[in-house]
């Protein structure tokens, strides 16, 4: 079982920018087999409520494992297929967005037509690279497919038990 929520972020400390050299929000740098399975409690009392609200008879029996599903999201949450605007031979193509895993049996096709420049224009449009977010710090706005509490910072009581 899985909620589909806005998330947490995980911002870097000074120890990750020494390896990261990014600002960005990034799961535990070590290999996730190594990692601690860890849901924050309000993450896990939502997934408790949504398991009661459709199985109710073992709704209140302990999970035998929890874990968060670490991925990205784009601003505007698509994916990207599209030559960079100020570098001609860069091509980039980013199948995160949070739900890419499930749609990898197609992508291929898709970006390859992006590359050759025959995606549809509705496509096109849709997973180009935009740069207008360039400029904001929190960009994702959302899709319409989650809910819940708006995305937040891990704790620093969370983040030690990651």
């Amino acid at each position: 079982m899985a909620i589909h929520g806005w998330g947490y972020t995980r911002a870097p400390t000074a120890e990750d920018l020494v390896t990261n050299q990014a600002n960005i929000s990034t799961p535990p740098l070590i290999p996730p087999r190594e990692r601690r399975n860890f849901v924050p409690a309000d993450g896990e009392a939502r997934l408790r409520e949504g398991l009661r609200e459709i199985l109710p008879e073992p709704g209140d029996r302990p999970f035998e494992k929890l874990a968060m599903c670490w991925y990205t999201d784009t601003p505007s949450a698509n994916f990207v297929m599209d030559w960079h605007p100020d570098y001609s031979n860069l091509f980039i193509g980013g199948a995160g967005s949070g739900h890419a895993f499930k749609f990898l049996p197609v992508l291929g096709n898709y970006m390859s037509l992006a590359l050759k420049g025959r995606l549809p224009a509705k496509l096109a449009q849709k997973w180009r690279l935009r740069k207008d977010y360039a400029t904001e710090n929190d960009t994702f706005k959302g899709d319409g497919s989650r809910g819940g509490p708006i995305r937040r910072e891990l704790e620093p009581q969370e983040r030690a038990k990651l």
